[in-house]
């Protein structure tokens, strides 16, 4: 018995233990029958499926499951167990109470109790383990593609094994696969070009040494002997406790694409300096400088990086990007971080970028590329070449996508340079080609000049840029010969045949249509060059077929004819020569070795001071004694190097030490071994234009030189486009700051004084009606000032513009306020004046009646205690008054009451007379030291009373120590109980405050009464020192208060003034002089 009683205890604790470690186990148990119906599980397991357990009591394992997975359970897993016994733990998709699918790891398990077998499993949530391998996976594919995409790839070198870690991409670049060899450090040496081995090595070896970073560009050569560029960056470096290095990290960038780019533009430029080459000499300069443009694009572009960024593919948020991507929209990784792409793309390519996302994400491309603008920054725009790749897997919700960006706006620039120089090289050739086919006409036609005439008005158009709107005609003698049969001009260029120095023609070629036209016109500078050649050509061309014919015509008769013509070649060499010395324009030949003069003309003589040519080519040893040496020997190199020399502007000296400007134009005759030089003297030009640059400086010291503003607007739009100094000082601003100012800027905010308003003025102006006018103006620091503007119309380098001229008059405004002040005291001193005088005799009149009413009350009061007596012997009689009896002690009683009120009455017209005799005085009364705590204290005994049943709080802060003033005491007792009853009497009793303080400044006290009263509108403030002026005339208010108060003020050199809002309250400000010595209270 005790040991079975000790075996049930022992059941009963395991029992126990079993239970407690089911019910607390973190994992979920759940046990099952043989057809899955639950029979128990715990807390971790209700907790993990959303059921109560009473709910899973009714339910089977496979009510929670997928239908895939319960029939997987049902067919396979279930018989597994019950035949074996043993199963692999699985995982599977369980559904929560509330509908949520969750991924658990299942670890099933059979037992055998009581004969039946009961199948149970421990259930492991495992759904953030899911979550984050998914992460992990999409993170990998995302860094995948970016390779693949930049193509940019990465690598690990551990130095105790010499392995070298290769990502995919790595892999690919070098060619190599990770299963094909061992990778180590010796084979990415094998794969090395052999020119750049010993730069790459020792950049290794610096970056180990150091501990720096390294970047470099090198080569390297495939097994099947492909060449690849790569750019190799290591970046970090780990050692170990004694600073050997362990692990170091680096990436790769495959830039072939970008080299063979490179190589195709150098194969274009190189076909381009042959094209130019072939075509012309003379433009070489032009091709020289298309190549420094390929070159300074060569070198940008080698120094170009790929900017890549991961983006949101709902928000376009960028939430992860590269430098180099910062580096090209100009903002900082932290500020990128908080944009978003569609801020950043220029609004004119912000659709197509919208439109190609939303292909991706539709899957209907699987990434795109496209060329945009983004906005940097600074405000400018950038072009770049964009290419997007998604990061989601195919099928699913769109959520990141990858931007790679390549900066191409200097391609972009290049390309337009580019186009612009093929498209001058076209029309170049097309000039040429005209001058060769008037070549080719004369060859074909011979002396034939009609025939010649004829092919040319055809050659001519298509040599212009508009050759479909061009028409050509050539007049000659009295012929005309046209490209077309009807010559409608619009926009027309002429030039004159010359033969022999006699217009016998002209060359016109004409647009049927108006074209757009820069400074120079519809035609281009070379096209007049162009028609002015051949127009000389095809004067020189008439005069060899008139010279022609004329021998024909005259070839039977030989001798006349040489005759004839040696006087002709003789008439004609002195008409030559006539020229040649008549001309305006000095000749000159000079020996090319020596510099030796050979010839010279007279202007070319009379230029450097010499009499005669003669005298010019004796004293003329060489250049050297007229232009310096390094200017001669820069001219001399130029024309050894071109032949030729035009448009050369120099310094000379003349015969006499004068000093002069000449243009010079020179040409290199090889065959004489000689310089043909042209000199004109541009001496009166150059002082002209001396003479423009002094105007312009003394115009700017005009403009700058008075003390008004001056602005310069444009007449339409009122653009400030100039300010002088004193603008700058007046609205103290820069010039930058001004010129990007509009009038509202610089306008007080204001109705009167709007933009609209400016711009009228200025258009009225413009019209040249001058405008005048005040303006509230704003400096740039926001202080307002009044000014006179004044508008006139002016036309500057030919465009209307209106010059406006500012004055500030803020010290005007601040006199005639002042002088406003003035008249308004001297006009209240006026009106005081007046109303003293008419005080005086109103006083006077009203104190005599009042004196005899005074005087009877008081033998009355004298009279009555001995009439009292009399009538109290006889209390029982009565008298009639107002029509009702009166008994003899009604009347004890009555009478002296109505004395009391006689005598009153009588005091109070007294106080009144005495009060106008006072206003009305203006003699001073004794001036004494008063001091002021003594005034106040003295105020506050008698107004006490009254003020606190008027107020709900009275309070006096007056320190203790004060300077004296100079005064009346009692008079200054007047003022301040006449300010203190009107505080009162303003106020509400219930709420009403009045506040009495007072301070001492370096030169006055202040004394300041504050209530929170109604208030005083701001037409009774202009009155409010008026006599019998008042707002309480229905309480017994007179209007005298204020009116004494201000005069008694004025008296004591002081001031009263009242500041005043409706339904605010009121603060009167009473302000004394302190006595001059007498800086402490005595």
């Amino acid at each position: 018995m005790i040991l079975r009683e000790q075996a049930q205890n022992s059941l009963r604790t395991r029992e126990t233990y079993y239970r407690m470690l089911f019910e607390g186990s973190v994992d979920g148990i759940a046990y099952v029958d043989r057809d899955g119906s639950f029979l128990d599980c715990n807390p971790s397991y209700q907790e993990i499926v959303g059921y109560s357990k009473g709910e899973l009591l009714g339910m089977t394992m496979y009510d929670i499951t997928d239908s895939v997975s319960a029939e997987w359970q049902r067919s396979e897993q279930i018989p597994k167990i019950l035949g074996t016994g043993e199963v692999d733990n699985y995982e599977t998709i369980y559904t929560r109470k509330d509908g949520t699918p969750i991924w658990v790891e299942v670890r099933p398990h059979k037992n055998e109790v009581d004969g039946k077998t009961i199948l149970w499993e421990v259930v492991r949530d495992i759904s953030a383990r899911k979550r984050a391998d998914r992460k992990l996976r999409e993170s990998e594919a995302r860094l995948k593609k970016a390779e693949e995409i930049a193509p940019l790839g990465y690598w690990e070198y551990h130095f105790c094994d010499d392995s070298l870690i290769w990502s995919d991409e790595t892999l690919r670049i070098f060619g190599a696969h990770e299963s094909d060899v061992e990778i180590g450090l010796d084979f990415f040496v094998s794969r090395l070009h052999p020119d750049d081995k010993d730069a790459m090595l020792n950049a290794y070896r610096e970056f180990l040494e150091g501990d720096k970073e390294y970047s470099l560009e090198h080569r390297i050569i495939l097994p099947d002997g492909e060449i690849r560029y790569i750019w190799g960056r290591c970046r970090s470096v780990e050692r170990d406790s004694d600073g050997a290095p362990r692990l170091a990290i680096g990436t790769v960038l495959d830039i072939t694409e970008r080299k063979l780019l490179e190589k195709q533009l150098t194969e274009y430029r190189d076909h381009l300096e042959d094209l130019v080459e072939q075509r012309t000499g003379e433009l070489r300069s032009k091709e020289q400088h298309l190549a420094r443009s390929e070159a300074q694009f060569r070198a940008v572009f080698e120094q170009a990086a790929v900017g890549v960024a991961i983006i949101d593919s709902q928000t376009g948020s960028f939430i992860r990007i590269n430098q180099r991507y910062c580096d090209i929209i100009g903002y900082s990784r932290k500020e990128s971080l908080q944009l978003k792409f569609q801020e950043l793309t220029y609004p004119a390519d912000l659709q197509e970028d919208l439109d190609n996302m939303d292909k991706l994400k539709e899957g209907v491309v699987n990434e795109f590329t496209m060329e945009k603008r983004y906005l940097h920054k600074n405000g400018s725009l950038g072009w770049v070449k964009l290419t997007v790749s998604p990061m989601w897997p195919p099928g699913s919700t769109p959520t990141t996508h990858i931007a790679v960006v390549e900066d191409i706006t200097k391609q972009k620039a290049t390309r337009a340079s580019l186009e612009l120089k093929t498209r001058d090289l076209d029309e170049r050739v097309k000039e040429l080609g005209c001058l060769y086919g008037l070549s080719e006409l004369v060859a074909i036609h011979g002396h034939d000049l009609p025939k010649i005439l004829e092919g040319l008005v055809a050659l001519l158009p298509p040599s212009w840029q508009y050759p479909d709107i061009a028409q050509a005609r050539v007049c000659h003698g009295d012929r005309v010969y046209s490209s077309s049969a009807s010559y409608d001009c619009r926009d027309g260029l002429m030039a004159d045949i010359i033969v022999n120095g006699t217009a016998q023609g002209s060359v016109q070629i004409c647009y049927m249509e108006r074209v757009k036209s820069d400074h120079e016109g519809p035609f281009l500078r070379e096209e007049r060059q162009l028609l002015d050649a051949v127009a000389e050509r095809l004067g020189r061309i008439i005069e060899h077929i008139e010279s022609e014919r004329e021998l024909e015509k005259h070839q039977l008769h030989l001798e006349e004819l040489v005759t004839k013509r040696s006087e002709a070649l003789v008439r004609s060499e002195r008409k030559y020569r006539d020229l040649y010395q008549t001309a305006g324009v000095g000749f000159a030949t000079t020996e090319l070795v020596n510099g030796k003069m050979i010839r010279c003309n007279a202007k070319f003589a009379s230029i450097f001071g010499y009499e005669t040519p003669e005298i010019c080519i004796a004293e003329f040893v060489g250049a050297e004694h007229y232009i310096e040496l390094e200017e001669q020997n820069r001219v001399t190199e130029a024309l050894m190097e071109h032949g030729e020399l035009n448009d050369w502007q120099v310094q000379c000296t003349k015969r006499d030490g004068t000093k002069i400007w000449i243009d010079y134009s020179a040409r290199l005759d090889r065959a004489e071994t000689c310089i043909h030089v042209a000199a004109v003297d541009i001496t009166d030009h150059k002082q002209a234009e001396k003479m423009l640059r002094d105007s312009e400086e003394t115009y700017r010291a005009i403009f700058n030189g008075p003390n008004e503003a001056i602005f310069i607007h444009d007449a339409e739009t009122g653009k400030i486009l100039d300010v002088n100094e004193t603008m700058l000082e007046t609205f103290q601003c820069t010039k930058s700051e001004a010129l990007q100012a509009t009038v509202a800027d610089l306008s007080a905010p204001d109705e009167g004084f709007t933009l609209e308003r400016a711009l009228q003025m200025i258009h009225t102006a413009a019209e040249g009606i001058p405008q005048t006018s005040l303006w509230y103006s704003r400096r740039l620091n926001g202080e307002l000032f009044w000014s006179e503007v004044s508008l006139k119309a002016a036309e500057l380098q030919g465009r209307k513009r209106v010059m406006v001229v500012v004055r500030d008059i803020t010290e005007r405004k601040e006199a005639e306020e002042k002088e406003r002040q003035h008249q308004l005291q001297l006009l209240q001193a006026d009106k005081m004046a007046s109303l003293g005088l008419l005080v005086s005799g109103v006083a006077h009149e009203i104190n005599n009646p009042n004196n005899l009413i005074t005087l009877n009350v008081g033998m009355l009061e004298q009279f009555w205690p001995g009439l009292s007596e009399l009538l109290s012997s006889s209390d029982d009689g009565s008298i009639m008054a107002q029509g009702a009896p009166w008994s003899v002690a009604e009347l004890r009683g009555e009478i002296p009451v109505l004395l009391a009120g006689i005598k009153k009455g009588g005091e109070r017209i007294t106080g009144i007379v005495n009060g106008l005799r006072d206003f009305a005085r203006t003699e001073k009364d004794c001036i004494a030291l008063v001091q002021i705590a003594e005034v106040i204290e003295s105020t506050q005994l008698i107004i006490r009373n009254f003020a606190q049943k008027r107020t709900r709080s009275f309070t006096c802060d007056v320190p203790k120590i004060l300077p004296a003033v100079r005064g009346n005491a009692q008079k200054l007792e007047q003022v301040m109980i006449n300010l203190i009853t009107n505080a009162c009497q303003a106020v509400d009793r219930e709420q009403g405050v009045v506040a009495v303080r007072v301070q001492a400044t370096e030169t006055n006290i202040e004394i300041r009464c504050e209530d929170n009263g109604c208030g005083i509108s701001s037409e009774e403030l202009a009155h409010i020192f008026d006599p019998f002026f008042t707002t309480k005339r229905e309480v017994g208010g007179t209007g005298l208060g204020l009116a004494i108060s201000y005069s008694i003020v004025e008296e004591h050199s002081g001031t009263l003034r009242f500041e005043s809002e409706v339904g605010q309250g009121t603060v009167v400000i009473l302000t004394l002089p302190i006595a001059q010595g007498d800086l402490r209270d005595t």
